[in-house]
């Protein structure tokens, strides 16, 4: 009797099974620092956070000038308190796929997700809308005063950037 049995086949995919439960359990939040977890991540891929305060509503994201790049990536998280988890968080969410938008259009502001946004070299505004009020660390690609970066509530009033932090390791432009 001829059996159908591949223990090649079989052996591959329970390794790659085992490498992505340790890849997704080593990158947890709350896993050990970056280094400390059977990887290591090249480069940051931002310069730049801050924590503020949304509520749910419209807010405009003002980038005043763009002399150098013509987009940045920016990304979302809900805060949790610990903040170099959160960092590390930040580099997986930022290196996955971000959602690509063009200059002077809406974002829906979501916990754990990245935007490339399209930026004139004048200036760009866009539309971010809040479904779910709540703390939020927001990491930028370039540090936010190379673009005099601002969120503005709906009366025009400025959301104040709590702990705003430059990031130490080198990024190339």
């Amino acid at each position: 009797m001829t059996s159908t049995y591949s223990p090649g086949r079989r052996t591959l995919a329970a390794m790659a099974i085992i490498s992505l439960a340790i890849a997704m359990g080593g990158c947890s939040p709350g896993s050990p620092a970056p280094g400390d977890h059977g990887h290591e991540h090249g480069e940051l891929p931002y310069e730049w956070s801050a924590e503020c305060e949304l509520r749910p509503g419209r807010y405009t994201l003002v980038f005043s000038e763009a002399r150098h790049d013509s987009s940045i990536l920016v990304a979302f998280l809900g805060e949790t308190g610990e903040r170099e988890g959160m960092d590390h968080l930040a580099q997986h969410v930022m290196e996955a796929a971000a959602e690509d938008v063009p200059a002077g259009g809406s974002l829906l502001v979501k916990d754990q997700h990245a935007y490339n946004l399209e930026i004139d070299p004048e200036g760009t505004t866009f539309t971010l809308e809040v479904l779910e009020a709540g703390r939020y660390v927001i990491y930028t690609e370039h540090f936010a005063w190379e673009f005099d970066m601002r969120i503005l509530a709906d009366d025009g009033t400025e959301v104040e950037m709590e702990n705003p932090r430059e990031h130490a390791e080198p990024h190339e432009h």
